[in-house]
């Protein structure tokens, strides 16, 4: 079924079927904007049938996020996870948290107070090795070394996939997506992490209202992100 700019139904209901919840528009089965059904574990499915439920009169997709990630891992995600996969791993390569401020003594000792716990939790967590740069040339990280928290990623489902791998793009770090994915930090955490060195240059020497609301559109898509995977049942403990 595709989506319409306004509303086009009049009676909104949830089925359950085994794990599955399906939900249906004037009784008619909802799909994903390519026409695939959505086959969606239960949980979720109530969370998508409230925001279908709470349309007034125009669909905004923007106010529907678990819709919008169960609708991506359905059709943009499923069957497509190798490209996802590369694109996952030359984030990590050139993971945020690995570069650190090699002139700004304060700021980097910020950034080993708050960064390397979680670095060091990572490395024994995937039984890899990673290496901090303090220089302004980027560097890539072992290869091998990151193929190891890759896999991890291939142990996901593809509504998992969806959540998680937006939030690793949207933070910059699959470090800090990771810890919070195995409920080691809390999104706001995860927000002031990502944001550590911005936070602190802007107390140094203010702030400006794009930067504002740039990052609080970015922090209002880690919550969403957050809030979807947190959801979701894990497939790897």
């Amino acid at each position: 079924m595709n989506i319409k700019s306004k509303k086009f139904w009049k009676s909104v209901s949830l089925k359950k079927e085994k794990s599955l919840g399906v939900i249906l528009l004037d009784n008619k089965e909802l799909l994903s904007p390519e026409g695939n059904k959505l086959n969606l574990p239960f949980d979720l499915s109530k969370k998508v049938f409230n925001e279908w439920q709470n349309i007034k009169q125009d669909i905004v997709p923007s106010s529907m996020p678990f819709y919008s990630y169960a609708v991506t891992a359905i059709d943009r995600v499923l069957n497509k996870f190798e490209g996802i996969y590369n694109n996952l791993e030359n984030i990590l390569n050139m993971d945020l948290v690995f570069y650190r401020a090699g002139n700004d003594k304060e700021l980097l000792k910020i950034q080993e107070k708050e960064w390397d716990p979680i670095v060091r939790w990572a490395e024994n967590k995937f039984k890899c090795t990673f290496t901090i740069n303090y220089d302004l040339n980027p560097i890539n990280q072992n290869k091998d070394e990151l193929k190891k928290c890759v896999e991890f990623i291939k142990k996901l489902d593809h509504f998992t996939l969806s959540g998680l791998s937006h939030l690793i793009s949207i933070s910059g770090s699959f470090i800090l997506s990771v810890n919070f994915y195995f409920e080691n930090i809390k999104p706001q955490k995860l927000y002031e992490l990502a944001f550590l060195e911005e936070l602190y240059q802007l107390k140094k020497w203010g702030d400006d209202e794009l930067s504002i609301e740039r990052r609080n559109n970015i922090k209002k898509e880690i919550f969403e992100a957050s809030k979807y995977i947190s959801i979701l049942s894990k497939v790897v403990k």
